[in-house]
């Protein structure tokens, strides 16, 4: 039997989000359109009332108005893929770092490919800030949801990339 998640699919800033909650916390934030692992894997169970503060937070983050995370996040993955997703909770709204630059704050620093494949796997857009994550060249790179919705995130956030940032 699936286990089920409280649900809900909302639209904000001209974009569908579906996200799940567990009885722990959120466990996935995500386009619509990229939830069919998310649909397969668990029963969804629509409620607003439990989904509604991690609604809030992203109309907030896309109102400009710099919401904190104050809700708890259902990490599900490997030791490792959860340390590097709670490395990136610590990256500040406006900034951005490189794949070594994790890798090294995680004090492994030859684990710069491990630490991008973890990237990869973020099941939660934007509260783990993958997208502020950019190649050691300025590069856009390896954005799972797509480069011009991270492109698109960054320019929210006013981050500045150089010219040679053309993801």
């Amino acid at each position: 039997m699936k286990e089920t998640l409280y649900t809900q699919t909302f639209e904000v800033s001209d974009m569908q989000i579906s996200l799940g909650v567990s009885d722990k916390g959120l466990v996935f934030a995500a386009p619509s359109s990229d939830c069919e692992k998310e649909r397969a894997t668990y029963q969804w169970l629509e409620d607003t009332q439990v989904t509604m503060p991690f609604v809030q937070y992203y109309q907030q983050y896309f109102n400009d108005q710099l919401p904190t995370v104050s809700f708890a996040l259902d990490l599900r993955g490997t030791p490792f893929q959860k340390q590097v997703w709670e490395t990136l909770l610590t990256i500040d709204y406006g900034q951005v770092v490189t794949y070594k630059d994790v890798a090294q704050k995680m004090k492994r620093p030859s684990a710069v490919r491990a630490v991008a494949n973890a990237i990869g796997k973020n099941p939660i857009l934007i509260i783990i800030p993958c997208h502020r994550v950019i190649g050691s060249n300025g590069q856009l790179t390896g954005f799972g949801w797509g480069i011009p919705l991270k492109k698109r995130l960054l320019t929210l956030e006013k981050i500045i990339l150089s010219t040679r940032a053309k993801g």
